[in-house]
């Protein structure tokens, strides 16, 4: 992993500094967290971001520096001006960091930027995200209704990969109820998803199957009916919805990153993980600690990710002599679980363990699309 490491500056505009990652930002008199706290506690994770964007280290840096002081400026302007709920501090300088990569676009300074970058910045992808509130990826507008503390909590947890009870000490929880503490943030996201997920539904058939998708996701070892995940495998807002609504299973960090940061979510995640992993002293995270039923079966993304496969796969082969058609029917075994098709229902066997991407998603690495 590169070294971030940048020069203190005391003038306090969102310059790099490097301190300890487990240490809280302080507080000014008027109860601002100080740039220099912000810095020392989270310029290694933005520039990581900002240097997958870029195509040199330089310029990572030069991107992670604009970032910071764009995320100060912007939350100071919002408390003056008495504007509502924000991004916790790390989500909020992550995203800021797209917003000024897309800024360099726009100023002809895109050439600094890694060309998939570029591309995905054009695309209809990115433009949910600029959008108007209603409009925009369902985990980025469930995490901004969070209390700052409690999103937070959840993202170190599950996106940084970060032990519950040193992220507890660090925002002022109780390490003793850590454990309990996660669990109610999960559970308020979820109903945050939840609500937000029906609060914008126009079509009819995506709200005849709100309900069906919210006891789907809450206790996704249950039976569901097939119908439902025939509209799944049609309605890409509805998928979007169980990948958050599904907070249990070991999709949430995919979800949350792909929904806040979009392009190159993927990426930042494997590289958190792997900074946690040889963190000295690290502990496991909440998620790695404390294994589940969901974790050996089939996990509701898996199964919906097969159910659009093979619905794709059956109108395939449907085309008169088509290759593709023969080549989904050859497939289709191994995508099945132990049942068959039967496989898809609850206590099947999936196969790769990885979660669709969130809304707005995509890698800086070319891949199929389980969508």
């Amino acid at each position: 992993m590169p070294d971030h490491s940048s020069p203190r500056e005391s003038s306090g505009d969102g310059s790099p500094t490097r301190r300890g990652v487990t240490e809280a930002p302080g507080e000014d008199v008027d109860g601002a967290a100080s740039a220099t706290a912000l810095l020392g506690a989270y310029w290694d994770a933005v520039a990581d971001y900002a240097e997958l964007c870029t195509t040199t280290p330089e310029d990572g840096m030069r991107l992670a520096t604009e970032a910071f002081r764009r995320g100060i400026r912007e939350t100071r302007n919002r408390r003056t001006r008495g504007f509502g709920k924000r991004l916790p501090w790390l989500p909020l300088f992550l995203t800021a960091v797209r917003k000024t990569a897309a800024d360099w676009v726009a100023h002809r300074h895109g050439d600094r930027l890694n060309p998939e970058l570029r591309t995905w910045l054009a695309s209809d992808l990115a433009a949910r995200f600029a959008a108007p509130p209603r409009d925009q990826p369902l985990a980025l507008r469930a995490l901004r209704d969070l209390p700052e503390a409690d999103g937070e909590l959840l993202w170190l947890v599950e996106v940084e990969a970060r032990s519950t009870e040193a992220v507890a000490r660090q925002l002022g929880y109780d390490p003793e109820y850590a454990t309990e503490e996660i669990a109610r943030v999960r559970a308020a996201f979820r109903e945050r998803c939840q609500r937000a997920h029906v609060d914008t539904l126009t079509d009819e058939e995506c709200r005849s199957y709100a309900k069906l998708l919210d006891a789907a996701t809450r206790a996704p070892d249950s039976p569901s009916p097939a119908d439902l995940w025939q509209h799944l495998a049609r309605c890409r807002s509805c998928r979007d919805a169980a990948t958050c609504m599904y907070v249990d299973g070991a999709g949430l960090p995919g979800a949350l990153a792909g929904g806040v940061i979009g392009w190159g979510a993927n990426l930042y995640l494997k590289r958190r993980r792997a900074l946690a992993e040889r963190a000295p002293g690290a502990a496991p995270s909440a998620r790695a600690a404390a294994p589940t039923a969901h974790a050996v079966r089939a996990p509701l993304w898996e199964r919906l990710r097969d159910r659009v496969l093979d619905a794709i796969g059956a109108r395939r082969s449907r085309r008169p002599g088509g290759v593709e058609g023969r080549a989904a029917r050859a497939a289709e075994p191994a995508r099945a679980g132990p049942m068959g098709r039967a496989g898809l229902a609850p206590g099947g066997t999936g196969s790769s363990g990885t979660a669709p991407p969130a809304a707005g998603y995509a890698e800086p690495v070319r891949r199929s699309s389980w969508r």
